[in-house]
C-alpha cells in the first residue's frame, strides 16, 4: 500500500479531493487564513512550503462550497481569472511561494492550476 506522501506524488489532485470531503470546518479556517493573509502580513516572513499550503486551503475551501462540487469546481479552476477575492487571494499566494517550494508543492499547486 502507497504511503500518502508517494499518492501525492502520483495523484496529488485525488489526494486533495479526498482531503476536502472531509473537512468540516474548511470554510471558517479559510475565511480566518484569509483574514490573516490579506491584513499586514508580510509573506516574505513565512516559509514558502506554508504559503503553497494557505493558498491550496484557501482554494479547497472554495471548491467545497462550489455549487457543482469540489471535482467539478477544480477542474474549471482558471487562475487568469479567479472569481473572487479569496481565490485572487490564493493564486497570489501561491505565485509568490512558487520558485521557492519543495518539488512536490509545486507539482502539487500546478496540478490544482494554481501555478
Amino acid at each position: 500500500m502507497a504511503s500518502d506522501l508517494d499518492s501525492l506524488e502520483d495523484d496529488p489532485k485525488t489526494v486533495i479531493m479526498d482531503a476536502i470531503s472531509g473537512m468540516d470546518n474548511l470554510e471558517e479556517a479559510a475565511s480566518i487564513l484569509a483574514d490573516i493573509l490579506s491584513g499586514d502580513f508580510d509573506p516574505s516572513t513565512a516559509d514558502p512550503n506554508d504559503l503553497a499550503m494557505a493558498a491550496i486551503m484557501l482554494l479547497a475551501a472554495e471548491a467545497k462550497k462550489a455549487p457543482g462540487g469540489a471535482e467539478d469546481y477544480m477542474d474549471n479552476f482558471d487562475p487568469k481569472a479567479p472569481l473572487s477575492p479569496t481565490e485572487q487571494l490564493a493564486v497570489d499566494i501561491a505565485k509568490a511561494s512558487k520558485d521557492n517550494v519543495s518539488d512536490t508543492m509545486k507539482d502539487l499547486l500546478e496540478s490544482l492550476n494554481l501555478i
